[in-house]
């Protein structure tokens, strides 16, 4: 199964630079730590604001994408060092089996169909299919054939045959997006980070700033 990515890099303008040079131009060890310090800090702000966004989006639990042991993909940040003074937001994720946007199954059926081996009309019970919501906000959906169904290895999701005429194997699980895709597809998140990243970042950079300023001020 495929994994998707989507990255955020999170590090100072040409602008941004000179101006800390010439505010360190006596103490320009302190250019990289205060940029890694900023970086990391507004990385770890854009983090909350693509989970926030997420689970705003879609009916998905937020301890399935947060995490070191994330189920289904996540967003965790590559923190910023002294040497390289860049954070990186990255989105991580498979598409999420269907089963955990709340499925649930329809009540089975009985139907009369053909015995393709004797060509007689038989009834048969099957099943009335699976209810499920990807986006909040939305009606619950209703997928006729799906079934849920749990395998050896304890695994629960939602399958659907190959085909129709199948009565057990091959089967499929159903899937929904995955975290990188919702999160690009986000308008929200789109504009919170178009007017949010810069900002944030500015901000911070002013604090760190301003804390080694006054520190050497002090003369600490």
């Amino acid at each position: 199964m495929s994994r998707f990515q989507t990255l955020i890099t999170v590090r100072p303008d040409e602008q941004q630079y000179r101006r800390l040079n010439e505010l360190f131009e006596r103490f320009p060890r302190e250019v990289p730590k205060v940029t890694a310090r900023a970086a990391n800090r507004t990385a770890t702000k854009v983090r909350t604001l693509i989970l926030r966004a997420i689970t705003k989006t879609i009916n998905v639990k937020r301890k399935d994408i947060t995490g070191h042991m994330h189920t289904f993909g996540g967003v965790t940040v590559r923190k910023a060092t002294w040497s390289h003074p860049v954070a990186l937001v990255r989105v991580t994720g498979r598409r999420i089996p269907l089963y955990r946007f709340g499925a649930r199954a329809k009540a089975k059926r009985n139907v009369r169909m053909s015995d393709l081996r004797t060509r007689r009309r038989i009834k048969r019970r099957v099943s009335g299919g699976v209810y499920y919501r990807i986006r909040r906000g939305q009606a619950r959906r209703l997928l006729v054939g799906a079934f849920i169904a749990t395998m050896r290895t304890g695994h629960v999701g939602v399958f659907k045959r190959k085909s129709p005429s199948v009565r057990r194997l091959p089967i499929i699980e159903l899937r929904g997006p995955s975290i990188p895709h919702v999160a690009e597809q986000s308008g929200e998140l789109k504009r919170a980070l178009k007017m949010d990243l810069s900002d944030l970042f500015m901000q911070r950079l002013d604090h760190e700033i301003g804390r080694v300023l006054e520190r050497k001020k002090g003369g600490k």
